[in-house]
């Protein structure tokens, strides 16, 4: 049975070192409140490390990437302390970053161990950067080797042009662009983002399928978007559980979006790469 018709059923196990490659973390709300004065979301006391650690346990994951939430705007105090706070190799940070961020930041956040910065294209989020403070951004962290992190709902030709600009390595977000997933993979923006993510340096992050499904769990109408996406960058694919969902209305079982997964994958090897190999790869280049 090809990938594209692999029913939900069970799935191999995480394999050793796998790595959830998106999830966002909280500290304690007296010493960490939300800093954006425009925030989408309050942060929940449920959502602490302790949480984590149970969530990670319970899907088999040994490592993670942890990105800036949005709510804490351009205050990353607590993931400072908690990346000091992990034995190395456990774990790298993703800031926000722009003028505002001054260098002093920048080399404090990269000694506790952050490798990326986020660039957040989406305007509900209040953080949009002009194109030119994008680029004197990643002129910046371009010297202390870290990878960018593009999250944008929009069409892709409105960004494609800067973002290949940039000249540096690129994760794109949660399958990319706005699609209209009714229209299938042959759609003129899937198609700009398969070429995009088929050239040297840029990965694709599988996540996030269950949000843009239109029929719901088990989220068939995503299998083809997820395999073609692997298919044309299967060395650089990632997954993560974009933990602890903000701004979802749904409560979200985090092992049915690896059941998800392992359908948009061909085989137990490629399952390996998406989890555990790839991001053993990134975590090499960045440390």
């Amino acid at each position: 049975m090809s990938a594209s018709l692999r029913p939900p059923g069970k799935r191999p196990a995480t394999p050793a070192g796998a790595c959830d490659s998106h999830l966002h973390i909280f500290g304690d709300i007296a010493k960490y409140p939300v800093r954006h004065p425009n925030s989408l979301y309050q942060i929940e006391p449920s959502w602490t490390m302790d949480t984590v650690t149970g969530l990670h346990a319970g899907l088999g994951m040994d490592r993670y990437i942890a990105v800036q939430p949005t709510a804490y705007s351009r205050d990353h105090g607590f993931l400072i302390e908690q990346l000091q706070n992990e034995p190395e190799g456990k774990a790298l940070g993703v800031a926000i970053v722009d003028d505002s961020v001054d260098d002093a930041t920048l080399e404090k956040v990269h000694v506790a161990g952050v490798r990326g910065a986020r660039f957040n294209f989406q305007e509900r989020f209040g953080l949009v950067p002009s194109f030119e403070e994008f680029h004197r951004t990643v002129a910046r962290i371009r010297p202390l080797g870290w990878f960018i992190k593009i999250f944008f709902m929009t069409e892709l030709e409105e960004i494609e042009a800067e973002i290949r600009k940039a000249n540096i390595t690129t994760i794109v977000d949660h399958l990319g662009p706005k699609q209209d997933f009714s229209e299938g993979v042959r759609q003129k923006d899937f198609q700009l983002l398969l070429d995009l993510i088929e050239g040297e340096g840029w990965w694709i992050l599988l996540s996030n399928g269950h949000r843009r499904s239109a029929a719901g769990a088990p989220y068939d109408d995503m299998v083809e978007y997820g395999q073609a996406l692997f298919e044309a960058a299967p060395d650089r694919s990632l997954w993560g559980t974009d933990w602890p969902h903000v701004t979802e209305t749904r409560a979200v079982d985090e092992a049915s979006l690896l059941d998800l997964l392992w359908r948009y994958v061909p085989d137990e090897l490629a399952w390996r790469k998406v989890l555990a190999d790839n991001p053993a790869s990134l975590f090499a280049s960045a440390l």
